[in-house]
């Protein structure tokens, strides 16, 4: 069984309801839902612990991503590629 995020069901409908034309609820746009996200609590920018494979990593996950976010005081802020790659 696969547990989604509030935020990732609703981001989820949203996105099933303007591909192919429904209107499921509760949809609504997340934007940080498709970025690649980095937080104090699973997923550290130095999970990768070398600069050049985090680097060729994150070339083949921007192809199915829209960004980069960070969770800093409980809210999800956009950052840069580099400043991904420059803090782990």
């Amino acid at each position: 069984m696969y547990r989604l995020d509030e935020s990732e069901l609703e981001h989820s409908l949203y996105l099933i309801n303007k591909n192919f034309g429904y209107n499921l609820k509760p949809a609504r746009y997340h934007w940080y839902v498709e970025t690649i996200r980095f937080d104090p609590y699973n997923s550290h920018f130095d999970n990768i612990p070398f600069y050049d494979i985090r680097e060729k990593i994150y070339k083949i996950l921007e192809k199915y991503t829209v960004g980069y976010s960070l969770l800093k005081n409980d809210k999800w802020i956009p950052i840069s590629r580099d400043e991904a790659l420059r803090n782990g």
